[in-house]
């Protein structure tokens, strides 16, 4: 089965508007093409960060759109997404009546982060989403504003409740504790996982070992041992 990784990116995102490498799912994306045999994409939009909240839907249906044409074609759907890019995401996914997601990753997450009002617990439930994590970064200082009664009114990130990338997922039924995994990074600000020095670390957790290709020196050593233990 061909497996497709989909990045989201949060709010701003100036990059997208002028093509800039600093973009990160750009990054993301030739580092899946490098280091795994899979595909990557990711849908370029750019949103200010007063009242986000507005274009939502508009975002979230057009994503759901790019959801539907990989579910269409029986492709194996791995979604990443950081910020408003969560929130977003979990929209179009709603929205595209919750097609089968196998992996879910939401970075220091402006959704809400109760499970239940979410549709998490929906979606992994009925069996749409098989594999979540949620990573929560220490000095998230975003996400603190937007816990705010001002934040949440001037940034609009998430719809009411507290964001997920303050302090974890909540209301989660057990079912859903069973198929998540948190990644804590005490030291980190709301965006410091996709600085130059963090961004290959960040990306090894989301795709995890069984992905990457070995090296070529890699793949010569195990030849090598191979052969060896094939001799009379």
């Amino acid at each position: 089965m061909k497996t497709i990784v989909i990045f989201e990116r949060g709010i701003l995102g100036w990059q997208s508007i002028i093509g800039d490498w600093l973009n990160w799912p750009n990054q993301a994306i030739a580092w899946i093409h490098k280091n795994t045999p899979h595909k990557a994409q990711t849908l370029t939009y750019f949103t200010g960060f007063i009242f986000p909240a507005l274009t939502r839907r508009r975002r979230a249906r057009n994503f759901a759109k790019l959801l539907e044409t990989y579910n269409a074609e029986g492709w194996r759907i791995v979604l990443v997404a950081h910020s408003e890019g969560t929130a977003t995401g979990l929209l179009a996914m709603e929205l595209a009546g919750y097609p089968v997601i196998d992996e879910l990753h939401l970075i220091c997450g402006a959704c809400n982060s109760d499970c239940g009002a979410n549709g998490i617990n929906y979606a992994v439930h009925f069996n749409r989403v098989k594999k979540l994590c949620i990573y929560v970064a220490g000095r998230d200082r975003a996400m603190r504003l937007e816990d705010t009664c001002v934040g949440s009114a001037c940034f609009g990130l998430q719809c009411g409740g507290t964001p997920m990338g303050l302090k974890g997922p909540d209301n989660r039924t057990g079912y859903t504790s069973e198929r998540m995994s948190i990644v804590h990074w005490p030291e980190y600000g709301h965006s410091d996982c996709w600085l130059p020095k963090n961004f290959d670390k960040t990306m090894r957790l989301i795709a995890g070992p069984s992905w990457i290709e070995p090296r070529k020196e890699d793949k010569g050593q195990f030849a090598k041992a191979l052969s060896f233990l094939q001799r009379p």
